[in-house]
């Protein structure tokens, strides 16, 4: 393990922990949710019609 991967892991730390507070909608997302895939191939078929 060299200096270089030390700065990575350092690096990559902060920047998740920096990004993070602003990515809470994308964890709500891909969060499952009984029904939500019915409703995105609803939703999708919707959309496909309307073109």
């Amino acid at each position: 393990m060299g200096i270089g991967t030390l700065f990575a892991m350092v690096y990559v730390g902060v920047t998740v922990r920096l990004f993070n507070k602003h990515l809470a909608w994308f964890d709500r997302l891909l969060h499952y949710r009984l029904g939500f895939r019915r409703y995105v191939y609803g939703l999708a078929r919707y959309i496909r019609r309307q073109i």
